[in-house]
């Protein structure tokens, strides 16, 4: 708290100036050309991608940090305990690269902009984010306010935009006097109008740059609410060669996306009740875009890539068929648009970087991207991975289910070939990686047999990334198979005993597990070969849950299941089909 004090003091009093230091970020090694951001909600995925290509890299910044209002004033949350913060950071250094983690600002409207108003507010600002940035030894922060851009309105810039650049001079200052760096996160801005045709000019690219060492600029987002491009090439090459106009191309960096949006966009026909119909739009990663459409029933033949903007899109309709609330057939198509980066379009723009003579290129997301991603960039800086001498390579194929049931064990197998011929020896290993959690641990060893085939029985507890690998043994390399998705689907139990009579309710009752209260279950009936829903409840604290059925006809026989919706991250679940006749 002594440092804190005396840098408010030093700032109120417009003592600490940006120079009296001189900037300390010089252009990177020809080599480490890229930047970019790492989750926190994908940190074990994000450092493994990073450290295995920590090569390319000049600084990354790890996005840890929100600045939040505690009623009163601005302070900096961390979304890490100090001990998985600690953890993480410790895998990313040594490997030559400066951490820059990342502040947000999650204070609210016009919050940011009103403690930049006031010079003791913003000291103190300044004073906590260099003892963030001293306390844990980061090599500088990474600021990603866009709070003035996206909530507070343009007619908001033209007070904010002084204040801004003055608390940037501040703490540049601040940082620069302790040999640490600032890079700041900002949209674009097209020309130095400062008008409604100059993009986010609140953030002011000249006046800015005298003092920041890096300026990374969000190249990306070009269409949110509606179907468009994420970042079509002709924009992100007006983008990148504004910058330069307003400060030295060496302290700018192209943010690039590595992601992708669906978005919904219109149905034909009446939609059947209880049934999930997609008709929100939602993001998907470069490394899942595929996956996700595959999902839906779009084959690999139907993308295309989008001349005009390089990214690979899609159009695709969904069919939903059942009951309407009458219970009369019906059916509706659900229209849908995507677009979404890959390996060449990731590349392209890094090549646009290039080109403009910027610093480098930001990625968001590290770890996020498709697996070929690295060779494209590695091609487009002029870099290639040193490797080691050639070893023959396995081929490892996984088959694994889609869907397990809470409390039973799925079959996980591999078959293991070299140039298309069974191998042996070595040990394979199926490996999980539960979802929300990060990091691959394997839950289950078995030596490969001469059939280069093996299964495992693995209960699965919950939602999982899963994939099997196959340790080096002689000139055959460590390989593994490609990442398969488990779903655990909830446990939906029903009475298997029922006598019925025409015309008298009957009670169709069971439990659901986990069992929660407030579930919804659908009744469905098999009708003409399909499943038809009939009905829904919720189910009690206990998990059980019961309907009411009435025979009309005489020595008819009848055939239920009861599906329960997904919910807490469980799949949809099925019960067993259960069939009586009518007396």
């Amino acid at each position: 708290m002594k440092r804190r004090g005396a840098v408010v003091a030093a700032l109120a009093a417009g003592c600490l100036t940006a120079s009296a230091v001189a900037p300390l970020h010089a252009a990177p090694e020809p080599r480490r050309y890229l930047s970019g951001w790492l989750p926190y909600w994908s940190t074990q995925t994000s450092t493994a991608s990073f450290l295995t290509n920590s090569d390319l890299f000049s600084d990354i910044s790890p996005f840890w940090h929100d600045a939040r209002w505690d009623g009163s004033s601005i302070y900096v949350h961390n979304h890490l305990s100090a001990t998985a913060q600690a953890a993480a950071l410790a895998k990313l250094q040594g490997q030559g690269v400066k951490i820059l983690p990342s502040i947000t600002d999650g204070s609210g409207k016009g919050r940011m902009a009103a403690t930049l108003a006031s010079k003791t507010k913003r000291a103190a600002h300044v004073a906590d984010i260099v003892d963030l940035v001293l306390t844990n030894g980061y090599d500088g922060i990474d600021l990603d306010y866009e709070t003035f851009a996206f909530s507070d309105g343009s007619s908001s810039w033209a007070q904010t935009r002084p204040n801004w650049v003055a608390f940037v001079e501040e703490l540049a200052a601040a940082l620069h006097a302790e040999g640490k760096l600032l890079s700041v996160t900002v949209p674009p801005m097209y020309d130095a109008d400062y008008d409604s045709s100059s993009g986010y000019w609140v953030y002011d690219y000249a006046a800015v740059g005298k003092h920041v060492d890096l300026l990374r600029i969000m190249a990306y987002d070009y269409s949110v609410g509606s179907p468009g491009p994420i970042a079509p090439l002709g924009w992100v090459q007006k983008v990148a060669a504004f910058a330069p106009t307003q400060l030295p191309g060496s302290k700018v960096q192209l943010g690039i996306p590595v992601y992708g949006r669906n978005w919904y966009t219109g149905k034909t026909g009446k939609c059947p009740v209880g049934q999930e119909i997609k008709t929100s739009n939602y993001s998907m990663t470069a490394g899942n875009a595929l996956s996700s459409l595959a999902g839906d029933g779009v084959a690999p033949s139907q993308i295309t890539r989008d001349a005009s903007s390089g990214e690979l899109t899609v159009s695709y309709s969904i069919t939903y068929k059942g009951l309407d609330a009458k219970g009369e057939k019906t059916e509706c198509a659900v229209s849908r648009k995507a677009f979404f980066a890959d390996a060449t379009s990731v590349a392209d723009r890094v090549r646009v970087a290039r080109a403009a003579g910027l610093a480098g290129a930001a990625l968001w997301t590290i770890g996020g991207e498709s697996a070929d991603q690295w060779p494209a960039v590695r091609k487009a800086v002029g870099v290639q991975k040193d490797k080691p001498a050639a070893r023959k390579g396995a081929n490892v194929k996984i088959g694994a289910p889609r869907f397990v049931t809470r409390g039973q064990a799925g079959s996980f197998s591999a078959k293991v070939t070299v140039d298309g011929k069974p191998t042996s020896g070595g040990k394979a290993r199926l490996q999980a990686n539960p979802a929300g959690k990060g990091g691959w641990r394997t839950v289950a060893r078995k030596k490969l047999p001469k059939s280069g085939r093996v299964v495992f029985s693995h209960k699965v507890k919950k939602n999982s990334k899963f994939r099997i690998a196959v340790s080096k043994t002689g000139t055959r390399k460590a390989a593994r198979s490609v990442v398969v998705r488990t779903k655990v689907r909830a446990a939906v139990r029903v009475n298997s005993s029922i006598v019925a009579f025409t015309g008298q309710p009957v009670r169709l009752s069971g439990t659901v597990l986990p069992a929660r209260k407030g579930i919804t279950v659908v009744r469905q009936r098999l009708v003409e070969g399909s499943w038809t829903p009939l009905g829904r409840t919720r189910t009690r604290s206990d998990g059980s849950y019961r309907f009411s059925v009435t025979p009309t006809v005489k020595n008819g026989s009848y055939t239920y299941r009861v599906v329960s919706e997904p919910f807490d991250g469980y799949a949809r679940g099925y019960s067993s089909p259960i069939s009586f006749r009518s007396r």
